[in-house]
């Protein structure tokens, strides 16, 4: 009886998290679009300058 009702918890438990991370991205699509270009354009900044910082210094040539 102790292992069933501890699997039964368990199986509600999974349940809910699915349940929550549904809604959390039901809330999520509900956002303004500016907020997702804007972490976009974070993102790509990002990327950028580590790019921009792995380039090869240039010797000055004389």
């Amino acid at each position: 009886v102790r292992n069933t009702l501890g699997m039964i918890g368990l199986v509600g438990l999974v349940a809910l998290l699915i349940v929550l991370a549904g809604l959390s991205f039901i809330k999520i699509m509900q956002t303004p679009p500016e907020i997702v270009v804007g972490l976009g354009m974070i993102v790509l900044g990002y990327y950028a300058l580590k790019d921009l910082l792995k380039m090869p210094k240039k010797s000055k040539v004389k």
